[in-house]
């Protein structure tokens, strides 16, 4: 694993936020009130809106996560990632306790929303240049984090595929299982043991 430099600044994180808070974000969510039963519960807690240093010191710009794109049309800001819905639960299920809670969050085309991958492939088939002006985004993004070899950890097939074709070479990319896929139940601790053992076996991280 790369080893974590300096903890990421106010200022850096500021400037995330406002250069890219509109479809980035970071692997911290906030825990369920007690009652709360959801997988999800309180992952659309604004906490980002205060950050406070405890939370500032989680973050871990090395490891940048990218999902194919947002699946509606526009979240707060910093709130990708941050619904509660019936798959996003897994994620923070899967990251709690990892090297990677805390990675920095994005999507791999900014411009276009479907909450279905294939017609987010088709469109970007027809019209070629999203997906290289998002590339030029996301390179943007990753040059802002500071960071020297950040590991690119694309969510599912699709996103591993607009990475590996435009980013091969430039970074280390690595595809885990998207956190929509059908999962067995119990579905959290099923995620998370499908993605750690890819993680552990691709960047020799132990076992959390």
């Amino acid at each position: 694993l790369p080893s974590q430099g300096m903890p990421l600044s106010r200022e850096l994180f500021d400037l995330i936020k406002l250069n890219h808070g509109d479809y980035a974000s970071w692997a911290l969510w906030n825990e369920p009130q007690e009652g709360d039963l959801r997988l999800s519960g309180g992952m659309n807690d604004a906490i980002f809106e205060n950050i406070t240093d405890e939370q500032l010191s989680q973050l871990k710009p090395e490891f940048v996560f990218v999902g194919l794109n947002l699946s509606i049309g526009s979240v707060d800001t910093l709130m990708n990632f941050h619904s509660v819905d019936n798959h996003i639960g897994k994620l923070r299920y899967a990251l709690r306790n990892s090297p990677f809670w805390g990675a920095y969050l994005t999507d791999a085309i900014k411009s276009y929303s479907n909450p279905d991958g294939n017609l987010t492939m088709e469109y970007i088939a027809e019209n070629p240049e999203i997906e290289t002006k998002s590339i030029e985004i996301l390179r943007k993004e990753i040059n802002d984090l500071n960071i020297e070899n950040p590991i690119l950890i694309a969510f599912g097939r699709n996103s591993f595929k607009i990475l590996n074709r435009n980013l091969k070479g430039e970074f280390r990319i690595i595809q885990i299982t998207h956190y929509s896929h059908q999962i067995e139940k119990p579905v959290g601790e099923n995620y998370k043991n499908k993605i750690m053992r890819k993680l552990m076996q691709e960047l020799g991280c132990n076992a959390w």
